[in-house]
C-alpha cells in the first residue's frame, strides 16, 4: 500500500496523477486502519505518517480528489498522538500553493480541522507559521479562498 502511495507521489505522469489510479480508495482503507491502531503508536505508524501520508500533500494533479481522504487519515494520526500536529503543520505550510485557490481552500480546511482537535498547549508552537499563513491568505485575490478564512477563525 505504502509503495502505490509513493508512486503516486514520486512517479505519476501527469495523466496518471489526473485519473488518481485508485489513491483515494486506498487512502479510505488507509483511514480505516489507522482508526483501528493502539495509543501509543508504535514508530513504524508514525513512520508511516511522516514517509508516506505528509507527502502526498506535494501532489499538484488530481488532488481536490483525494485530499478528503488524506486529510481524514492525519486526522486519524493527530488524534491518537497530538504530538504529530507539528509535522503535518510543517508539511502542509511546506507543500502550500498560493496559485492553486481550490487547494489552497482544502489546505485551510484541513489546518482548521487540526487545530480544532489539539488541546492549545500541543498548538502553542505552530500557531504562528499557521496564523502567518492564514494573514497572507487574506489578502488573497480569491473569493473562494476569503470565503474560508471566517470558519477558521473558530478553531482559535
Amino acid at each position: 500500500m505504502a509503495a502505490a502511495l509513493l508512486r503516486f507521489v514520486y512517479d505519476a505522469s501527469p495523466a496518471e496523477a489526473e485519473r488518481h489510479c485508485g489513491v483515494g480508495e486506498l487512502l479510505e482503507v488507509c483511514g480505516s486502519i489507522i482508526n483501528g491502531f493502539a495509543v501509543p503508536l508504535k514508530e513504524e505508524h508514525r513512520a508511516f505518517m511522516a514517509r508516506v501520508l505528509l507527502p502526498l500533500h506535494r501532489t499538484r494533479v488530481g488532488c481536490t480528489r483525494t485530499t478528503a481522504q488524506l486529510a481524514y487519515c492525519v486526522l486519524q494520526f493527530v488524534h491518537k498522538d497530538p504530538g504529530l500536529a507539528g509535522a503535518a503543520f510543517r508539511d502542509i505550510l511546506r507543500h502550500w500553493r498560493a496559485t492553486n485557490c481550490q487547494k489552497e481552500v482544502l489546505l485551510i480546511d484541513e489546518l482548521e480541522e487540526i487545530v480544532e482537535i489539539l488541546d492549545q498547549h500541543h498548538f502553542d508552537k505552530p500557531r504562528v507559521p499557521v496564523c502567518s499563513r492564514i494573514a497572507r491568505c487574506v489578502s488573497s485575490f480569491s473569493f473562494t479562498v476569503l470565503c474560508s478564512l471566517p470558519h477558521f477563525h473558530h478553531g482559535f
